[in-house]
């Protein structure tokens, strides 16, 4: 958390269009980071520390959905709420679909979850005194 406030007050800061929009990362001139500006970043990264080699940029994303998905559960969020949410934080239209499609997936990931546990019960050990 220090290196990124560091670098939102100290870096950033330095590129006055950077002060224009909301976005975290920039460019050299201080325009957002463009996906292939973002892209290059992980070609570099991965090429210099090949155990990150399964690490790309749409990873972050779906983790950055899955942890949303986990706190509007724990918060008790109204899923109409919830979509509209992460619709805004993800800067999505909230007509694009996109966040169903997060909220699918999360659907689906619980779904499978409930089974399996579902099926341990069924298998577990029997007490040999029955």
């Amino acid at each position: 958390m220090h290196r990124t406030r560091h670098y939102i007050f100290e870096e950033r800061r330095r590129f006055p269009a950077a002060r224009k929009h909301e976005f975290l990362f920039v460019a050299n001139g201080g325009a957002p980071l463009s996906l292939r500006g973002l892209n290059k970043i992980f070609d570099v990264l991965n090429g210099r520390h090949p155990e990150l080699l399964g690490l790309f940029p749409h990873l972050f994303r779906h983790t950055n959905n899955y942890n949303f998905s986990k706190l509007a559960d724990e918060q008790g969020m109204d899923p109409e709420v919830e979509q509209k949410t992460w619709s805004h934080n993800m800067g999505w239209s909230e007509t694009s679909g996109a966040a169903e499609t997060y909220t699918r997936r999360e659907i689906e990931r619980k779904a499978r979850e409930a089974s399996l546990q579902l099926q341990n019960k069924m298998v577990k050990p029997r007490n040999a005194s029955e």
